[in-house]
This record gives C-alpha cells, structure tokens and sequence, in this order.
C-alpha cells in the first residue's frame, strides 16, 4: 500500500455514527489546501495493512498513524489530530496536561455508550467522489 509522505492516518470504527461525525468535522477543518489527515476505517484494508489483529477488533479507540510511524490511542489519539490544527480547534489540545488515567478514563465513558448516544450504521461509509482524496479503504 502507497503512503504518502507525512501522512497522518486516523483509524476509526466505521460503523460508528459519533466517530463518523468526527471524520467530517475533523476532514473540514483539516481543509483542502493543506490536507494532511487521511482516514480509514478500522475495519477496512488499510487497517489490515498497518494495525494489529488486536487494534483492529478494539473498535473502541481512535487510532492515529503518525508520520514517523508511532501509534496513538485514545485520547492520546484525538489530542494529537487537536495540536495539528489550526484556530480555536488547536486549543483543545491542552487537555493533553490531564493525566492519561484522566482523559482515558472520559474518552472510554464515551466509547462504551456511543452506539446507544449517537447509533450505528449497517456498514461501513462508502467514500464520495470529494472524500475518495482523503478516505481510505
């Protein structure tokens, strides 16, 4: 699998109604001109390609691919997409001075009733024609 240079890829459940939103929101602010986030879904050919059998079934964490290959989870994971970007969405990054049991302790709270917040879709999304630039499979 070709991997563009710098590239910070974010494993995500497909399936997931609030991590979809994530993907949008996030895709937006990351902007067109300077795109440097790619997303894949955890249960899709890319995550087969770069994660474990374990991160794949854990469909509870973000997981973040960082350009010198380390893997981020959780709220490790979110807070850093938060630091790469720019305007008041970057300020959210200072929740990374909380101690991880902290933040993890709120991101899996979160995780665990997120179906039952936010739902589920039957499969995974299929990209648009304007997502196929930054969504892989």
């Amino acid at each position: 699998m070709n991997e563009r240079p710098q590239t910070i890829i974010i494993f995500f459940d497909g399936i997931c109604h609030l991590c979809n939103g994530f993907v949008d929101w996030l895709s937006t602010v990351d902007g067109k001109a300077h795109r440097q986030f790619y997303f894949a879904p955890l249960q899709g050919a890319t995550a087969k390609h770069f994660l474990s059998e374990a991160d794949r079934a854990s469909l509870e964490s973000v997981i973040v691919k960082t350009p010198d290959g380390e893997l981020l989870r959780r709220s490790d994971a979110i807070l850093f997409c938060f630091s790469k970007l720019k305007g008041w969405p970057q300020m959210l990054s200072v929740f990374r001075y909380l101690p991880r049991f902290v933040r993890d302790g709120v991101y899996l709270a979160i995780a665990k009733y997120r179906y039952r917040i936010w739902g589920q879709q039957e499969s995974c999304r299929l990209p648009t024609p304007g997502e196929s630039d930054f969504l892989l499979p």
